[in-house]
C-alpha cells in the first residue's frame, strides 16, 4: 500500500519566553553568597536528621550582614533553594541507585536514561509533525523543568535548537528513510506527479468544469460572482473600522456577525464558502454598502451591486449548483484508496448534472456520450430547473412584487441553462469516462462483487505482468477459483469488528468502507480444510489497485507544506 514520509523543517524567529522578573537583594554580593550557602547546609542537615541549632549557634558571625538582614533573606530564597537541591538529590539517588545495582533503569552513553532520549526524540518529530519553529525548543527545556518540577524526566530533558536539528536530521529521517525503502521493495507502490490543470489533475479538472459554467453563466446575466466574492473579501480585509461598522449593521439587522470570507480562485472549494457566508451576512451588507457613503472604485462596484435586486438570486443560483461539484471533488481528495469508485462517481456526477436541465429519458437508457444537451425535445421547462426552491420563491416574489421585469427572469434562466449545459460538456470531454483501468478496477469493492468478472482481474494481471506472475494458464485458474470464491462470500463472513474498522462517516452523514482494510482481512483468510490463504494470488492483484492513486491531490498537500516551510523570510530550508 502506499506509504511515505515528509521531513519539513526550517527555524524561524518568534518570541523569547521570558523569565519571570528577577528580583535584586540588597544585601553585598559576598553576603549574598555566604548566606546563599548556609541555607543548603541547613536543608541538608535537616534531610540526615541533625539538630541544626547548634549549627546555628556556632556559625560565623557576620560582620556586614544584620541578624534581621539575614532572616529576610532565608525566608526569600529558601524555597527556591530547596528545589535546587531536591535536583540534586534526584541525581545523587540515581548514582546511588546504579551503584547499588537496584532497578532496572540504565543510562545511556551520554549520561541520560533511556525515557529522556524517549522524549527527547518525541519531541523533535512532534515539532516536525506540526509545523512547530526549531527556535522554540531553545525554549522548552526550562519551561519543562520549571513546570514539572517532580518529574525526572523533565528535569533531565535538554534538547536546545541544535541538538533537536541533529536528532531530526541524522536519526529520524535515515530511520524513515530506511524503513520507506524497505517498504518499497517489498510491495508495489506508485509515484504521483502534479499533473496539468486541465488534462491530468481530477481536483482541476472538478474544479475548472464549475468555473467554465460560470463563465458562460457571467457572459449572459452579466455577473460574475467570483469577482463579486473577491470585491466583498477585499474591502473588508484590512479595515478594523469598515468590519466594526459592519458588526454594527448586522447587530441592527439582528444578524450574527461573522468574518467575511475570502475566495481564492486556486482553492478548489473556497467559492462555495464565500458565497455562503455573504448569504448569511446579505441584509446586514445590503444596509451596509446602501447606506454608507465612498468614492473607491470597488465601494461604486459593490454598491451597485446590492442595490440589484438580482444580486441575491444570483448568490442563491449558486448557492444551489455548487454543492454538486463540491461533493464531486472531495471524493478526489480522500486519503484512503477510491480508485474503484471512480468509474461510478463520475458517471453519477454527469447524470446529476444532465438532471438539472434534461427530461430523465434523454439519458436514462442510452450511453452518456451520445445526449443531445441542445435538443429542444430534451430540454426541462424553465420553471423545472433544478436551481433550489429558494432561489426560484425569491426570483418569483421579485416578480410578482415589480422590483425586476420579466426580461430579468428569462436572462437569469437563460443564463442558469448555459452554465447546467457548459458544465456538463467540460465534464463530458475532460473526465476519463472510457479508461478501461477505472471500469475494470471496480472488483475491489466488495458490495460489487457480484457485478464484477473474472477479465476485471485478468486486465491487471495482464498490464501489470511484471508484478503480477500469473499468466500461465495453470496461475490464471487458480486465480478464477479464488475470485468465484470471492463472489460467494457473504457479508457476515467478514467480522463485525472488521467492518466497524472500516466504517468511515463523512461530515457526520455519509458512511463508506475502506476497502483496503476489508481486503487487508481477506489477505488472510485460510481454509478450514487445508489451512491454506484462500485468496493469495487475488489478493495481490487487489493490493495493486488499491495502492493506484485516484488523484493527486497527496502531492498538491505537499506543496502547500513545502509554502508553510519555505517562505521569504526562510529560503534557504533544507
Amino acid at each position: 500500500m502506499k506509504t511515505g514520509c515528509s521531513l519539513l523543517i526550517g527555524p524561524v524567529c518568534t518570541n523569547h519566553i521570558f523569565p519571570a522578573p528577577y528580583k535584586v537583594s540588597a544585601d553585598p554580593p559576598p553576603a549574598r553568597q555566604l548566606l546563599k550557602k548556609m541555607s543548603i547546609l541547613k536543608y541538608f542537615k535537616k534531610r540526615e536528621g541533625k539538630d541544626t541549632s547548634e549549627d546555628r549557634d556556632s556559625r560565623p558571625i557576620l560582620s556586614n550582614v544584620s541578624e534581621e538582614q539575614r532572616q529576610d533573606h532565608e525566608n526569600e530564597h529558601d524555597k527556591d533553594d530547596i528545589e535546587t537541591v531536591k535536583r540534586r538529590k534526584v541525581i545523587n539517588d540515581d548514582k546511588e541507585r546504579n551503584e547499588d545495582g537496584a532497578g532496572e533503569r540504565t543510562e545511556d552513553g551520554l549520561g541520560k536514561p533511556p525515557e529522556t532520549r524517549r522524549a527527547e526524540v518525541k519531541m523533535a518529530a512532534t515539532m516536525v509533525q506540526h509545523n512547530i519553529p526549531l527556535a522554540f525548543s531553545d525554549h522548552l527545556s526550562p519551561l519543562l523543568k520549571e513546570c514539572f518540577p517532580d518529574s525526572q524526566i523533565a528535569q533531565r530533558y535538554s534538547s536546545a535548537r541544535t541538538k533537536t536539528s541533529a536528532i531530526i536530521n541524522k536519526c529520524i529521517a535515515p530511520y524513515l528513510m530506511n524503513e520507506q525503502v524497505k517498504n518499497l521493495c517489498s510491495q508495489p507502490f506508485t509515484l504521483a506527479t502534479d499533473g496539468s490543470n486541465d488534462t491530468g489533475c481530477p481536483c482541476h479538472i472538478a474544479h475548472n468544469n464549475a468555473h467554465a459554467g460560470g463563465l458562460v453563466y457571467s457572459e449572459i446575466s452579466g455577473f460574475d460572482v467570483e469577482d463579486f466574492c473577491i470585491d466583498v473579501a477585499y474591502w473588508f480585509k484590512s479595515s478594523t473600522k469598515r468590519k466594526n461598522m459592519l458588526d454594527e449593521f448586522c447587530v441592527f439587522c439582528d444578524t450574527k456577525y461573522m468574518e467575511v470570507l475570502q475566495h481564492l480562485g486556486v482553492r478548489w472549494l473556497s467559492l462555495d464558502l464565500a458565497v455562503n457566508r455573504i448569504l448569511r451576512l446579505y441584509s446586514a451588507l445590503k444596509s451596509y454598502f446602501t447606506s454608507t457613503d465612498e468614492k473607491q472604485a470597488r465601494f461604486v462596484r459593490l454598491r451597485a451591486r446590492f442595490e440589484d435586486p438580482m444580486t441575491e438570486v444570483h448568490l442563491l443560483c449558486y448557492q444551489s449548483l455548487l454543492p454538486t461539484f463540491i461533493e464531486f471533488n472531495l471524493l478526489f481528495q480522500r486519503l484512503d484508496p477510491c480508485l474503484h469508485l471512480l468509474h461510478g462517481q463520475m458517471r453519477s456526477f454527469i447524470r446529476k448534472l444532465m438532471s438539472k436541465f434534461l427530461k430523465p429519458a434523454a439519458f436514462k437508457i442510452i450511453s452518456l456520450e451520445t445526449v443531445d444537451l441542445l435538443g429542444q425535445e430534451n430540454q426541462l421547462p424553465d420553471l423545472q430547473l433544478c436551481l433550489g426552491l429558494t432561489t426560484k420563491a425569491t426570483l418569483r416574489g421579485l416578480h410578482e412584487a415589480g422590483d425586476i421585469p420579466s426580461s430579468d427572469v428569462d436572462k437569469f434562466y437563460k443564463a442558469a441553462r448555459g452554465f447546467l449545459v457548459r458544465s456538463t460538456e467540460y465534464a463530458l470531454t475532460k473526465l476519463p469516462l472510457r479508461e478501461p483501468l477505472l471500469s475494470h478496477a471496480q472488483f475491489v469493492d466488495f458490495r460489487q462483487r457480484l457485478d464484477s468478472k473474472l477479465d476485471d482481474v485478468l486486465y491487471f494481471v495482464q498490464r501489470y505482468s511484471h508484478h503480477l506472475p500469473f499468466g500461465d494458464a495453470r496461475e490464471q485458474d487458480h486465480l478464477g477459483e479464488e475470485f468465484f470464491d470471492f463472489q460467494m462470500l457473504e457479508d457476515t463472513d467478514i467480522p463485525e469488528k472488521v467492518w466497524k474498522t472500516a466504517l468511515v462517516k463523512v461530515a457526520g452523514e455519509k458512511e463508506f468502507h475502506r476497502m483496503d482494510i476489508i481486503w487487508a482481512h481477506l489477505s488472510g483468510m485460510r481454509s478450514r480444510v487445508t489451512s491454506e490463504l484462500r485468496f493469495q494470488r487475488l489478493s495481490k492483484v487487489a493490493q495493486l489497485v488499491l495502492c493506484l492513486p485516484h488523484s493527486n491531490a497527496d502531492s498538491e498537500r505537499i506543496f502547500s507544506a513545502i509554502g508553510l516551510n519555505k517562505t521569504e523570510t526562510r529560503i534557504s530550508c533544507r
